[in-house]
């Protein structure tokens, strides 16, 4: 079996980005991105969520890290605190050597290899 440890979180950086471990303190970030309906045009189904919402789905990642079972990592542009999207690794099966990889960015910054230079940073 898969054995990890992520503790301490590790902090990737790229030319462009810094990825650091989501904490509670991205709340507002992540449903700033979340809140815009720009956020779910290709998603069939979904809707606005609510401000719980966001809370769940945040303490869930840090929750995940906690029990050693994922990682989520804000994504922010070197220099500035601001979590522009994120990086998640989760529903691990260590058993496997598998997990799968989730991933948000706000709609302001698509179309400028955010994402794939966030990505390549994690997987490599």
């Amino acid at each position: 079996m898969l054995e990890l440890n992520l503790h301490p979180p590790p902090v990737l950086q790229t030319e462009r980005l810094t990825l650091r471990q989501v904490t509670a303190d991205v709340f507002d970030d992540f449903y700033e991105i979340r809140s815009d309906e720009r956020f779910y045009q290709f998603s069939d189904g979904f809707k606005l969520p609510t401000k719980e919402e966001v809370a769940k789905k945040v303490q869930l990642a840090v929750d995940i890290h906690k029990e050693n079972n994922g990682i989520s990592w804000g994504i922010s542009l070197k220099n500035s605190s601001k979590v522009i999207g994120s990086v998640d690794y989760w529903r691990m099966m260590k058993e496997h050597y598998r997990c799968e990889i989730g991933y948000m960015l706000h709609p302001d910054y698509y179309q400028q290899g955010i994402m794939y230079e966030a990505l390549s940073a994690t997987i490599e």
